[in-house]
């Protein structure tokens, strides 16, 4: 039995070794190709987000959240909703604006 054991590894071994997923270069060049688009999507987004709350564009802004937000600041604390984040962002350009 013991022998029996012993010739059977290798093979097991073999046929793990032989099934095991392959990558091909276009497949690992496509997932990079995703990646990068991924990226650039993310990086427009995040752009925009801020653009949007850094020129307190509450139109702009609104379009990325849902009205279940909940929103903390560290000096702010919690917002929770979206029409308080509104509120926040408003109150925020009255204050940069002095008025």
């Amino acid at each position: 039995m013991k022998f029996f054991f012993i010739l059977l590894l290798p093979a097991v071994f073999a046929f793990n070794r032989s099934s095991a997923q392959q990558h091909t270069s276009t497949d690992l060049e496509s997932k990079k190709q995703k990646a990068d688009k991924l990226f650039l999507e993310i990086a427009k987004a995040d752009s925009l987000v801020f653009a949007a709350f850094n020129t307190c564009d509450t139109i702009s802004y609104r379009k990325f959240f849902k009205d279940d937000l909940e929103f903390y600041h560290d000096l702010g604390g919690l917002t929770v909703g979206i029409e308080n984040e509104m509120k926040s962002i408003k109150n925020t350009s009255l204050f940069m604006s002095g008025n």
